[in-house]
């Protein structure tokens, strides 16, 4: 019952996100969109819990995601 709320809500989400990304024509495709998604909710995670490496911030990671994740234009 709270899996299939959830996936819904998760999936929904993606589809929307994936959507929003690809109609402007933004760099990357949609496994990009699927790895950020992944990436973001591990980072999630990671800041809840024990951060993995607590002296960096989280928008550093995230800019070091995006340089790393995305395509050269």
């Amino acid at each position: 019952m709270v899996h299939d709320a959830l996936a819904r809500w998760a999936w929904s989400g993606l589809d929307a996100d994936v959507a929003f990304h690809l109609q402007p024509r933004l760099l990357g495709d949609r496994e990009h969109v699927v790895l950020f998604h992944y990436t973001i909710t591990g980072l999630i995670l990671d800041q809840l819990t024990v951060p993995v490496d607590p002296a960096t911030a989280p928008s550093t990671t995230i800019d070091r995601l995006v340089n790393g994740l995305l395509p050269e234009s």
